[in-house]
């Protein structure tokens, strides 16, 4: 684990994916598939998640299921999960409101299996 305990980012575990801390969470890097058939987390790509979603990136409709998918998975309020940088972008960092670094990386263990 880097950087856990001096506020510098976190690549240990599950592959390299990026979990950064915040002054009120976790931030996450993200890669999104837009229009796919069906919503799921598909693992690792890189330092990010692989996400897919069903919705079409139009009027936000995406981000805001990319938003709802990840507060599920993560056992967050919907609230609690935002697109914070890439709004219009593949490559997101999206907010995990209330999630420590070290809890997010159990979570997305625990959700990939220790992939």
């Amino acid at each position: 684990m880097v950087g856990a305990d001096n506020g510098e980012v976190d690549t240990g575990g599950v592959g390299a994916i990026r979990l950064t801390p915040s002054g009120s969470g976790t931030l996450l890097k993200v890669s999104a598939r837009p229009g796919a058939r069906r919503s799921a987390i598909l693992g690792p790509h890189g330092d990010s998640l692989r996400v897919a979603v069903r919705s079409a990136p139009e009027k936000g409709r995406a981000n805001a299921e990319l938003e709802s998918l990840l507060a599920a998975a993560f056992g967050i309020p919907r609230s609690a999960a935002s697109v914070v940088r890439g709004s219009t972008s593949r490559t997101k960092s999206v907010l995990l409101g209330g999630l420590a670094v070290g809890t997010a990386r159990e979570r997305l263990n625990a959700l990939l299996g220790g992939a």
